[in-house]
């Protein structure tokens, strides 16, 4: 295999990480270690205000992970070569964890086959925007008798919910654009997924950073909390937003002044 991962597009303030390997799009762990490389990089950018991911073999986005990989470590266990707890600190495992923990919103532009670990990973992305004529998304680990150990099931549970998400990971069941769209797994279905994300990026990086981490991080942070405990920390977090960003009042003092109604304001 023979991952290639161009060097990262700066557009504006966003930065668009394309991952290709040829034919088939497979991410092996070179290539996670590639590809987390070129995302802390792209975070290193103190100019870096959004980031999509997309895939750059034709109809592919991540197809899957390399069951060869799989396969070797799964040896290396049997035979006592590497611990269990490998897994925890594996490449791949560390680019979910760092997609998922970045300051900025990081989308995911599924313009192809997404199903596996490159499901998984366009799970830990804030935002998914899918391209109309993808066919095949989801975690088919069950079909080979084996599960998804890259985050899919936590994920997918929270996002969809515990019964209809039961019923894609024990099947092992891949579904479409349209499907996914229905779930609530992607934000929008795109012509253009990458173009989409693009454009959408551009409209998140023109927003309060303060604002952007601040939700970010609320988000993640309260997930597990009691409904009290959230609804506490959100008014904490707001109390410190509009205390120190200047750019949330100018946003405030504009509408007033224009006399204009909240609704009127184009979303991101």
């Amino acid at each position: 295999m023979s991952e290639v991962l161009p060097p990262v597009e700066k557009l504006g303030a966003v930065r668009l990480i394309r991952f290709g390997n040829p034919p088939h799009g497979i991410l092996s762990a070179r290539g996670a270690t590639k590809l987390l490389s070129a995302f802390r990089d792209t975070l290193a950018d103190s100019e870096t205000r959004a980031i999509v991911i997309c895939g750059s073999d034709p109809g592919v986005f991540i197809r899957h992970y390399d069951l060869r990989s799989i396969q070797r470590a799964a040896k290396a266990i049997r035979e006592g070569l590497i611990d269990e707890d490998a897994f925890q600190s594996g490449d791949f495992a560390v680019l979910i964890d760092c997609i998922a923990q970045a300051p900025v919103p990081v989308i995911a532009a599924i313009n192809g086959i997404c199903m596996g670990g490159g499901f998984e990973l366009a799970l830990a992305c804030d935002v998914r925007i899918v391209q109309r004529d993808v066919q095949h998304i989801g975690l088919p680990e069950a079909r080979i008798d084996i599960l998804p150990g890259g985050g899919g099931v936590a994920r997918l549970t929270r996002l969809i919910g515990l019964s209809a998400a039961t019923d894609i990971i024990l099947r092992g069941r891949t579904f479409d654009a349209e499907r996914a769209y229905c779930l609530g797994i992607v934000g929008d279905i795109a012509d253009d997924a990458v173009a989409f994300a693009l454009a959408l990026g551009e409209r998140l990086a023109s927003r309060d950073s303060q604002a952007i981490r601040a939700i970010k991080s609320l988000i993640a942070d309260t997930i597990d909390d009691t409904l009290s405990e959230a609804v506490a920390a959100e008014r904490l977090a707001f109390a410190r937003q509009v205390r120190d960003s200047d750019i949330a009042l100018a946003g405030i003092d504009a509408l007033l002044q224009s006399g204009t109604m909240l609704e009127t304001v184009p979303e991101s």
